[in-house]
């Protein structure tokens, strides 16, 4: 069970406004929710009408959405832990 990793442009936006030693790792664990959409240390957020979830990449956070029906997760923000909230 392999899911597809999108990016919305906005994600994309976000992720061209962090310091370039950050992107590389930010990417790898984008890409990691492919095997594992809810790996270990994720979190659902509260407080919201649709299912959201969170990474942690240093200080970083990646905000996201799993579709189990058609296994596409799709990355809606990236950014720094005081902003993105």
């Amino acid at each position: 069970m392999s899911y597809k990793v999108e990016f919305t442009l906005k994600a994309i936006k976000d992720l061209r406004s962090i310091p370039r030693g950050y992107q590389g790792r930010i990417l790898d664990k984008a890409e990691s929710l492919s095997d594992n959409p809810y790996p270990r240390g994720c979190l659902k957020l509260k407080g919201l009408q649709e299912e959201f979830w969170r990474i942690r990449v240093g200080d970083y956070r990646i905000i996201y959405q799993v579709d189990d029906a058609v296994e596409i997760i799709d990355i809606r923000r990236i950014g720094h832990r005081q902003g993105i909230y």
